[in-house]
């Protein structure tokens, strides 16, 4: 695992080596499920130490989730447009469709307000 660690980065290169079962199911989490799951490092979940990883560079760490949290805001702000053409469309509680866009387009407007707050707060 250590090979796939920037050098550069020796706080996160030792908790790499510490805790390498938990890296990996970040990393797996992650590619499969969301980039939020990369969050999981620095949660002190429960006051785990496998969760209260350090960085080296922690600007360069804050900066990419920072892009990677406006790009899931955009992408929510799709939907929520996607979510709005069509309910336009349809007719007020027609179907089971109507009910899961209305579902979609309020998920995607609290990622985006829950998106903005984390932005705020990650400074």
């Amino acid at each position: 695992m250590q090979k796939f660690v920037s050098p550069s980065d020796e706080n996160f290169s030792r908790y790499v080596i510490k805790h390498s079962c938990v890296s990996w199911m970040v990393a797996i989490f992650t590619f499969m499920c969301t980039f939020k799951c990369n969050k999981l490092y620095y949660s002190h979940f429960y006051s785990f130490d496998m969760f209260k990883a350090r960085w080296t560079m922690g600007k360069y760490y804050r900066k990419s989730m920072t892009i990677f949290c406006i790009v899931g805001m955009i992408i929510d702000g799709f939907l929520l447009c996607i979510c709005i053409a069509s309910l336009i469309t349809m007719e007020a509680m027609s179907n089971m469709l109507w009910v899961t866009t209305v579902e979609v387009a309020v998920l995607s407007l609290l990622l985006i307000i829950l998106g903005c707050i984390e932005l705020y707060m990650l400074k």
